[in-house]
């Protein structure tokens, strides 16, 4: 049946803009803002100044800023000779350059050029003044009036980079055993805050962990992103957690994209000059696997051109890729530098010194121009889910570069069954996510989203006026939902909402709320029954904890009808409680969370590449078809990838897991879909809307072509995920009916 235009989804479809968000006049250091930028969406390119000693050459730096950003080219453009580009007009630079003595007219320039400073890195904890090289890692004052006030708009901010990874693993080795998590989370606000002042509280934050929030929350920090790929948590998993703390907190986010892995970094040097490459603190010793540099090497090139698309496609506001945009091909006439012996760079002939364009540099080049071409037309990500969490959760992956450890938050506090909820709830929204960065091929960094790639992460401090952009809400993790979160998210169902909850996560008064009484017994069960379906789950052994229900709607019952899941109307929303405590079976018995590993002889991160990640428990398979129907209900699209073609059309039988996101446009019948094949087959892929048909579906990747439409749907063939091209599209699609409508204004 389709739905009258009141019925509609009701969906926020405004990119962020801190200055029209009620926080930003509070805060004492202001965020960078649209404004400020010119737009919601910039490219970076250049990372360092050449130095000679304690002198930058200043001709040599304006050719290099030539190279990186000739104004005289349009974003994404080179020049005939192939000599000069634009790759955007900001500078992602190490804070080396302070160590020369004419670095204000090195900043002059930039000045004149309009050119934007941001992330300025390098910076460590506990560094001291007068490292070598001349640099300050406490930023001295000078430094900073200079460049905030000769810059201006143009300087966005320090670097504070992946330190809550490193303060992950130091935590627990510096600090005394914690007594609660909000006593760790008052330890990490400790160990920042006299950092953030060496920085003059005036940041970026590049997050290693999934900790945006908690920076996002600081004034501190102008913006907020993380680095992606390298040693780093999966791209989708872990952008929702990003995506979303720069949406609670209303600040632009960055994304860094790295060139590196667990194996090694893509580079297109010839052996000769690659150690020369890594001035800038990269090369970490030939006998490191990560340190270990070639074209086959790092993370693949699909791997990279995927991951850029599909966090411009999330709505980052700064983008950039590390390094390996230029290369040196080598000649005979081109000497080989020993790596102990850089000095004697300067004797190489002028013509070895000529640096080209890499595979990876035209790869930015080519989606630098795509992005920009698009960046009004991509929308906003429609992201109806909502996953909350309490403030003090502290979350992090089961297994991570940070840590020796497995299942511990943070830093040293062993999961709860709530932490294990969490991972579980991930690993169906995101399958596979767990494995990422161990597995040479790539596996985990990209993964499918059978239900669509819809979620944000929210903190229980969350606003209600952002709260009531959601549609559905599941409540995760060792929470207690009481109090001002209890009338909080009463509100939020009384509007219209959906709220998933389980119920250790309850108290008193949320149990009144969701219409149950709990006795307090609890049997042993097996087996678990759709209501809806009558389909029967045979499930590993769970407790069941006895009830009372009065006038609700059982889900989900025992094979003797004990409710599992129930229903309870709430004003114009719904509550479904999960009375199977966190949905989760009992503690399945195991040797170790490394499937294949021995903890007697596995000491060290390396020893677990290419083996999973168990978990000693499962989300009840009866539990995961009623909780993930409901947040699937919430797609606008209907999109089925079969194995095999059949005269056009896609067969059930062998379907394959993909990964699609839908953005929401200036209009309710316009809309923004891009789907990823992530795995190592061919996809035939059926595409239509629940509501409406499609009249007009324009391939976005590729010279806006029109593609045929049947019946309404789109049908689309997605080669491997590692193929050189047509494994992703971006499609703008025109409907015969608006499918959403737009809030208007916050409630």
């Amino acid at each position: 049946m389709v739905k009258d235009f009141k019925s509609l989804p009701l969906v926020w479809n405004r990119p962020i803009d801190p200055a029209s968000d009620k926080s930003y006049q509070k805060r004492s250091i202001k965020p960078v803002t649209p404004k400020d930028l010119g737009g919601t969406y910039l490219t970076a390119g250049m990372r360092n100044f050449g130095r000679d000693d304690n002198k930058i050459d200043l001709n040599k730096m304006r050719q290099d800023l030539d190279q990186w950003h000739n104004p005289a080219l349009k974003p994404g453009e080179s020049s005939k000779n192939l000599l000069t580009h634009n790759f955007g007009p900001v500078l992602w630079l190490n804070i080396n350059f302070l160590g020369a003595n004419n670095w204000k007219k090195a900043m002059d320039e930039v000045e004149k050029r309009k050119l934007y400073v941001f992330d300025c890195w390098g910076t460590i904890p506990g560094c001291k003044k007068g490292t070598k090289g001349g640099s300050s890692w406490v930023i001295p004052d000078e430094a900073h009036n200079y460049l905030t006030e000769r810059l201006g708009k143009y300087f966005l901010g320090w670097d504070n980079g992946e330190n809550d990874g490193r303060w992950f693993w130091q935590s627990t080795r510096i600090w005394p055993a914690p007594v609660s998590r909000k006593e760790v989370y008052e330890y990490f606000l400790c160990w920042f805050k006299p950092f953030l002042s060496d920085l003059k509280n005036y940041a970026n934050v590049l997050c290693g962990l999934t900790y945006p929030h908690y920076f996002a929350k600081m004034d501190s920090h102008r913006m907020i992103g993380a680095e992606f790929i390298q040693g780093l948590p999966s791209v989708p998993m872990w952008a929702a957690w990003v995506r979303g703390a720069a949406r609670q907190y209303q600040k632009l986010w960055m994304a860094g994209i790295s060139i590196f892995d667990m194996f090694g970094y893509k580079s297109f040097e010839d052996d000769k000059f690659r150690d020369l490459n890594y001035r800038s603190g990269f090369d970490m010793g030939k006998g490191n696997p990560h340190a270990q540099g070639g074209p086959d090497r790092g993370p693949s090139m699909s791997l990279i051109k995927r991951v850029w698309y599909t966090l411009f496609i999330y709505g980052v506001n700064i983008e950039a890729l590390e390094t390996s945009q230029f290369f040196r091909p080598a000649g005979p006439s081109q000497p080989s530098i020993p790596s102990a012996d850089k000095d004697k760079e300067k004797d190489i002939a002028p013509e070895a010194r000529m640096e080209y364009l890499s595979p990876l540099g035209k790869m930015q080049l080519q989606a630098t121009s795509f992005c920009i071409k698009n960046e009004r037309r991509r929308g906003v990500q429609y992201c109806p889910a909502a996953v909350l969490l309490d403030f003090y959760s502290g979350w992090a992956p089961p297994r991570h570069f940070y840590s020796d450890s497995f299942y511990t938050v943070w830093g040293g506090i062993p999961y709860e069954r709530g932490d294990h909820q969490i991972d579980l709830f991930l690993r169906e929204m995101y399958p596979g996510y767990q494995n990422c960065p161990y597995y040479r091929d790539g596996r985990g960094f990209l993964t499918p989203t059978p239900h669509g790639d819809i979620a944000d992460v929210l903190l229980s401090d969350v606003r209600p006026e952002i709260l009531s952009r959601y549609q559905v809400v599941p409540v995760l993790g060792e929470i207690s939902v009481k109090g001002k979160l209890l009338r909080k998210i009463s509100d939020f169902v009384k509007k219209g909402g959906i709220v998933i909850w389980s119920l250790p996560q309850l108290s008193e008064e949320a149990l009144k709320l969701s219409g149950i009484k709990w006795v307090g017994k609890e049997t042993k069960e097996r087996e678990s029954r759709n209501v809806k379906t009558k389909k029967l789950h045979r499930e590993l052994p769970f407790a069941a904890s006895e009830v009372v229900t009065s006038r609700i709607k059982v889900l989900l019952e025992t094979g003797k009808r004990k409710p599992l899941v129930v229903s309870n109307r709430v004003g114009k929303g719904k509550i479904i409680t999960v009375i199977v405590p966190f949905g989760l079976t009992c503690r399945i018995a195991e040797s170790h969370p490394i499937i294949g590993g021995n903890p007697d002889n596995d000491t060290t991160t390396l020893s677990f590449l290419d083996k999973p990640i168990g978990s000693p428990y499962r989300l009840l398979e009866g539990v995961k078809e009623v909780v993930f129907d409901i947040i699937e209900d919430c797609n606008l699209l209907d999109i089925t990838a079969s194995l095999d073609p059949d005269n056009g059309k896609v067969k059930a039988e062998r379907t394959v897991k993909v990964q699609y996101l839908t953005n929401v446009t200036d209009k309710p019948d316009k809309l923004v879909v891009t789907i990823i094949n992530n795995e190592p087959v061919v996809a035939y892929l059926q595409l239509q809307a629940k509501e409406a048909k499609i009249i007009r579906a324009l391939d976005l990747m590729h010279q806006e072509k029109q593609l045929p439409i049947t019946d309404g749907a789109v049908s689309l063939t997605l080669f491997p995920g590692d193929n050189a091209d047509f494994n992703m599209y971006i499609l703008e699609l025109i409907l015969d009916k608006p499918v959403v409508q737009f809030i208007e204004r916050e409630s």
